[in-house]
């Protein structure tokens, strides 16, 4: 998977332009790494309405109305978004993990936001290549850039 660095401040904007714009497929949050406390949600999105919202404590994800996590924001950890973009099948992935993907539907072409806090590994995929385009320079590390969606027509 290829992983662009998304604009911190534009990050929730962004998300909410491609649900608005695009098909999301999936939304998925699991431990990172080896955790004594297992913790896994996956939800299917054809058909029903994602929301997020910022609150106090990070972003509020609701389904159809109802809200089904909080991802927490309250460090340095969890700040940070990257686009990541499926690749096709022909470059090698495990048969586990291509069975583990297919399973969670997770294993199509296209586009997830990705981020993780402290415990936890967050991704919003959609059917769609969502397109960046380059919005800066990263603050203190310059060798590095920040992306942000790429909204046709918009200035």
């Amino acid at each position: 998977m290829e992983q662009y660095e998304l604009a911190p401040k534009q990050v929730l904007d962004d998300i909410r332009y491609c649900l608005e714009n695009y098909s999301p497929r999936s939304f998925h949050v699991r431990n990172v790494g080896a955790s004594s406390k297992k913790f896994e949600l996956v939800e299917k999105l054809d058909g029903r309405n994602l929301e997020v919202e910022q609150a106090e404590e990070g972003l509020r994800f609701s389904i159809d109305g109802i809200e089904v996590f909080l991802f927490e924001q309250d460090s340095d950890f969890g700040r940070s978004f990257g686009m990541g973009y499926d690749r096709d099948s022909r470059i090698y992935v495990s048969p586990e993990e291509i069975k583990e993907m297919k399973k969670s539907g997770l294993y199509e072409n296209g586009s997830s936001f990705r981020s993780a806090n402290m415990d936890l590994l967050m991704w919003l995929s959609f059917h769609d290549r969502i397109p960046l385009r380059f919005h800066s320079l990263r603050e203190g590390d310059p060798g590095e850039k920040d992306y942000c969606v790429d909204r046709e027509g918009e200035k």
